[in-house]
């Protein structure tokens, strides 16, 4: 499979709040070389395409933890790219307890939205 299509929607505002969570932050900072964006970029995808893509490629995982009282679940995380913007970088990462197979949230050092002017409905390609 050469890459993953999917189709930028909008989100529920949840994972800037997680990304903004000290614990997350600081791995996916170690993960990416760099302190991400306090938001993602929601794409929905097929969920069998998104299964072909992620077939036979190592996963990062951080491990869920509690704090305060408050449970915060794993995550599996997988470095790729953008096609259409010249190969840019970023994570997908994927809540261990989620219920939308259909979405994938990328991370990336900046507000993908606003630095490549990206809008609801166009099609990206993850490779």
């Amino acid at each position: 499979m050469a890459g993953l299509k999917g189709i930028v929607v909008s989100g529920l505002g949840k994972g800037k709040g997680f990304i903004k969570e000290e614990n997350y932050e600081q791995k996916l900072e170690k993960i990416l070389g760099f302190k991400p964006f306090h938001g993602t970029l929601n794409l929905k995808v097929n969920e069998g395409r998104l299964q072909e893509f992620l077939l036979g490629k190592k996963m990062i995982i951080i491990k869920g933890f509690e704090k305060n009282g408050v449970e915060y679940g794993a995550v599996n995380c997988l470095k790729t790219k953008i096609k259409e913007l010249n190969d840019y970088p970023v994570l997908i990462v994927m809540p261990a307890k989620t219920i939308h197979k259909e979405i994938v949230e990328l991370v990336a050092e900046h507000s993908l939205k606003e630095k490549f002017n990206l809008k609801k409905k166009q099609e990206i390609i993850l490779v």
